[in-house]
């Protein structure tokens, strides 16, 4: 049992830190999922935020969710995000959009926050941009991803169909999976932000769900 809570079998008890990464000057929080719509902190705790794109990451489907939108024994999906590079996307020049979260202190929030991500993400820096092509650094944030080769919570590669299914009967603690990918199309399509993955697994999850 952490401080934050309950622990799930098949968790980490916290996120891991990428030992490489230079936090010095990350005041900072990228979110590409979850976090678009539910911020990292308390809302006293925030500075400002706005939208802001990152280069050479791909965000996918590919995490199972035991703690959050899915049970060990019933594990739901919510995205992770890959390094362009990684050998299951291999797409270098990939932009991904997201919210930027100017925190008035960081450190304060971050054990929490690493705990809500301790299913399978690791804590790194990245470069954030103003715009999708990614011309105009506007910060340097903190990012969760999925770290290669050990991340208990990466699936892989998975067809979109099975993926829907999953997400459309999935229930979790912090509720039903189909509205986390329910939220994240919303906050897509008032941002503007257009990302096939996402949009045809909401298209097929509406329609398992509907069955």
């Amino acid at each position: 049992m952490s401080e934050f809570g309950e622990v799930p079998s098949g968790c980490w008890e916290t996120a891991r830190v990428d030992p490489n990464a230079d936090f010095m000057g990350a005041e900072s929080v990228f979110g590409y999922g979850s976090l678009t719509w539910k911020p990292p902190a308390d809302t006293s705790e925030i500075k400002s935020f706005s939208l802001g794109y990152i280069k050479g990451w791909c965000r996918r489907f590919w995490q199972a969710s035991v703690d959050h939108r899915g049970t060990p024994e019933n594990p739901g999906r919510v995205v992770t995000i890959l390094q362009g590079d990684h050998p299951d996307v291999q797409d270098p020049e990939c932009v991904t959009a997201g919210m930027v979260y100017t925190m008035k202190d960081i450190e304060k929030i971050l054990p929490a926050l690493d705990f809500r991500e301790k299913n399978g993400y690791t804590r790194t820096v990245v470069t954030v941009y103003e715009d999708a092509k990614c011309s105009v650094e506007k910060c340097k944030a903190i990012l969760y991803y999925a770290q290669r080769g050990d991340d208990p919570a990466y699936t892989g590669p998975s067809s979109d169909k099975e993926v829907a299914t999953i997400i459309a009967n999935a229930v979790g603690p912090s509720g039903p999976n189909i509205d986390y990918l329910s939220n994240l199309m919303t906050w897509c399509k008032d941002k503007n932000v257009h990302d096939e993955h996402i949009t045809t697994l909401a298209e097929l999850a509406v329609s398992n769900s509907n069955k």
